[in-house]
């Protein structure tokens, strides 16, 4: 959860950043990042899945934005501890241009 904010109606935090998607093996399985308000909250935002759901690994290179069927995706390639290099697709269209 990034960006906690209490619901007036309960008191319980709210994710105000989501992910959705699949598990960035790929374009068309590309994790959804919604909710960031610009690019820098959204590249954290990034780091934090990565972070949660594979621990260890560690940014290694950035490959420029691509655009697919009206859709913006960052691929992202990632270490392993093991050395191994490892990349993952966002869809980044939710924050894309947003500063």
């Amino acid at each position: 959860m990034c960006r906690p904010e209490n619901t007036p109606a309960t008191g319980n935090p709210k994710a105000l950043i989501t992910f959705e998607g699949g598990n960035g093996g790929s374009a068309e399985g590309a994790v959804v990042v919604m909710g960031a308000r610009n690019t820098r909250e959204g590249l954290q935002a990034q780091s934090l899945w990565v972070g949660k759901t594979y621990w260890g690994w560690r940014r290694n290179d950035h490959t420029q934005v691509a655009k697919r069927h009206s859709r913006v995706y960052d691929q992202v390639e990632y270490l392993t501890p093991q050395g191994d290099r490892k990349t993952v697709y966002f869809d980044i269209t939710d924050f894309y241009g947003k500063f």
